[in-house]
């Protein structure tokens, strides 16, 4: 049986990102003229194997691998380093020519500081004598960089990411280690319908802004197995999906993120995972933006600030409106501070099914109207959220404003101990205890509606501890506006 030993882990993320850095550094100790590159270093477009390349760019505005066409690659133990600096929405620069080709020799790429050879005069790219980098199938690639076409996002990948892969494209990658240190610079990037990505077993690790690990939009669909990615920018999730939906499932592996903004999972899609370690630092673990879905099974999800997960709506166009979904069944999560849930802006529903929750500050659902909308059009809302418990231990407040609603229901043999709406502000509170349930009161608590299934009495499934849960009449007529004793003192009262 295998231990993770978290510090071990990230020492050996930081240790392979520092050698891999420290490589690239002394490639741009020359004096040498510096490319640009203006065209990826590995360029398929049909299908190929590739075997142990090494992959290095300094001032890079391409992406080292470039997977499009309809091409199929399947790599193996890859070293891709990518350096430089990319503004976005900006030009590469007015009168930029582009150079010719890198030199190539034999599987390796040509360090920075070395000069390509000329273009030739007809224009045409002679295929590399030797190299198995541009050569498919013995078939000569077309000159220069893929059609420009597509969405920003699209154009992002394909200047800055370690490896892009295109619509109706596929790329396997085994044994390897993506490093890039640019903005942008994301690790894995599957943009497009049908644009596939598989990631079995490696480093990867960015440092610049808005550089995500493993990044899937507009229908992309990227699979990480045992991966340990590393991000350290801000902006920068180590599984993330953007404008279009994208899907992204990881099984085990170590997912840390210590850049401010930065999500260790951000969905605008689906993001499902099995088993694996998530962290962020500075920010939430989870976030699910619109109708988007993130699963998980088996996970260890741990938010040293700022909350674990948040579920919002920012109508930016990143995601669409509709329900943002959590589920969670097995592992645990931890909150050093801040909710353990979060909810603004969105229609929420969140499952747990025998998930250990941690939460320093004793704070399991925090519902409230935040920062987020359009003016006139989207004005900004609350949360309205429904939290279903299965086999599950609650602990802490539940917390709502006059604009949120929630529904809490605990299933299933579920326990809670903690406060709901104390303060008595939520717009509306609706819980449901199963026969084989439990809650016991911390604080005074207040409900809008109060489901107990089966008509079992009120003192069988709640202990008062000595404070009382209020009921508003109107929307329990089962309760005839009746006080009830609770177990261990206090009482079921209407409002």
């Amino acid at each position: 049986m295998i231990i993770y030993n978290k510090m071990k882990t990230l020492m050996l993320i930081r240790s392979v990102a520092a050698s891999l850095a420290a490589a690239l550094l002394a490639g741009c100790a020359t004096d040498a003229p510096k490319p640009q590159m203006l065209m990826p270093i590995l360029l398929v477009k049909d299908s190929a194997q590739y075997h142990k390349p090494t992959l290095l760019l300094a001032n890079s505005q391409s992406a080292a691998i470039t997977v499009s066409g309809g091409a199929k690659a399947q790599i193996t133990a890859a070293t891709v380093l990518l350096s430089g600096s990319l503004t976005p929405n900006s030009p590469r620069g007015a009168g930029a020519k582009p150079p010719g080709p890198p030199s190539i020799a034999g599987n390796s790429a040509t360090k920075h500081g070395q000069m390509p050879p000329p273009m030739p005069k007809d224009g045409k790219m002679p295929p590399p004598p030797g190299s198995e980098i541009f050569t498919a199938k013995g078939k000569q690639p077309p000159p220069g960089l893929p059609p420009q076409g597509g969405n920003r996002l699209a154009m992002v990948c394909k200047k800055s990411a370690g490896v892009y892969v295109a619509a109706n494209s596929q790329a396997e990658l085994s044994d390897s280690h993506i490093l890039t240190a640019s903005n942008e610079g994301k690790g894995l990037c599957a943009v497009g319908n049908k644009a596939r990505i598989g990631f079995n077993t490696g480093t990867i690790t960015t440092s610049g802004p808005s550089s995500h690990g493993v990044f899937a939009t507009e229908g992309g669909y990227i699979t990480v197995n045992h991966a340990h990615v590393f991000t350290s920018g801000a902006h920068s999730s180590a599984l993330a999906t953007d404008q279009g939906g994208g899907t992204v499932l990881a099984n085990a592996g170590h997912y840390v993120v210590t850049g401010p903004y930065s999500a260790a999972i951000y969905s605008t899609g689906l993001i499902s995972g099995a088993g694996g370690s998530y962290e962020s630092t500075d920010d939430n673990v989870v976030v699910v933006e619109g109708g988007s879905k993130v699963q998980l099974t088996s996970a260890t999800l741990k938010a040293d600030s700022k909350g674990a997960v948040m579920m919002y709506q920012s109508f930016s166009g990143d995601a669409g409106v509709g329900v943002s979904h959590f589920d969670a069944k097995g592992g645990s999560i931890t909150a050093l501070a801040g909710p353990l849930f979060y909810v603004t802006n969105t229609h929420a529903a969140i499952s747990l099914d025998n998930v250990a929750l941690v939460s320093k500050d004793g704070i399991l659902l925090k519902a409230l109207k935040g920062p987020w909308g359009v003016p006139d059009a989207h004005p900004t809302q609350g949360g309205t959220v429904t939290l279903t418990a299965t086999h599950q231990q609650l602990a802490g407040k539940v917390l709502a404003d006059a604009s949120s609603s929630i529904t809490l229901a605990l299933t299933d043999n579920s326990q809670m101990r903690g406060a709901i709406n104390s303060n008595n502000k939520a717009g509306h509170i609706k819980l449901v205890i199963s026969a084989n349930s439990h809650w016991q009161l911390t604080a005074d608590s207040h409900v809008s509606q109060l489901v107990l299934e089966n008509h079992v009495p009120p003192s069988h499934l709640i202990a008062g501890n000595g404070h009382s849960l209020y009921y508003r009449q109107q929307e329990n007529p089962a309760l005839q506006g009746k006080t009830y004793k609770l177990q261990g003192g206090g009482y079921l009262r209407p409002e």
